[in-house]
């Protein structure tokens, strides 16, 4: 694994060289496109700096402890040890998550449709607690919401409803 996360942070760091580079700059497309890259990535960055770094500590405190004959040294080592090799599994799976391609339709808006369908005013008021799950969902994201068209039912609730989320370009999706 550690392989394959030099070769990310190397090519990163490429990344990096060509954006401050004057040519790639006068393109706009091509320096939105490479910077965009930049911004994804810096996550996944840091996650795999962090997990290279606690493998050196390991590393070097097994040197050192070998080394050492004084009994709080070799404690204190210990102690170094066991607390990076306990953040690796955690990190390991972070890196992991952040492996994953996202969805090239990921920064798309969407429209979401309820219907209550079968089940009468019972239906209906799960179509709008549904909606409302949706709705608290959008805000906790800090997407926005505007509902479409809606068609409500007369017990509460929705026999229909149309609604359009937007990502702010601030907020993560």
């Amino acid at each position: 694994m550690r392989d394959k996360l030099e070769k990310i942070i190397k090519a990163y760091e490429e990344l990096e060289k060509k954006l401050s580079d004057p040519a790639v700059a006068s393109d706009i497309k091509e320096f939105t496109r490479l910077n965009k890259e930049y911004a994804h990535q810096s996550d996944l960055i840091a996650a795999s700096r962090e997990y290279i770094g606690a493998l050196d500590d390991i590393e070097a405190a097994k040197e050192m402890l070998h080394d050492t004959t004084d009994a709080d040294e070799k404690e204190m080592l210990q102690m170094d040890i066991s607390e990076n090799e306990a953040k690796l599994p955690q990190l390991e799976e972070d890196i992991k998550y952040m492996l994953i391609p996202s969805d090239p339709n990921d920064d798309k808006n969407t429209i979401v449709e309820i219907r209550s369908a079968a089940g009468g005013d019972e239906a209906a008021i799960f179509a709008g607690d549904l909606y409302k799950m949706y709705q608290r969902f959008c805000e906790s994201r800090g997407w926005k919401t505007t509902v479409l068209d809606s068609s409500p039912s007369e017990a509460g609730g929705f026999k229909s409803i149309e609604f359009k989320v937007e990502a702010t370009a601030s907020t993560p999706s």
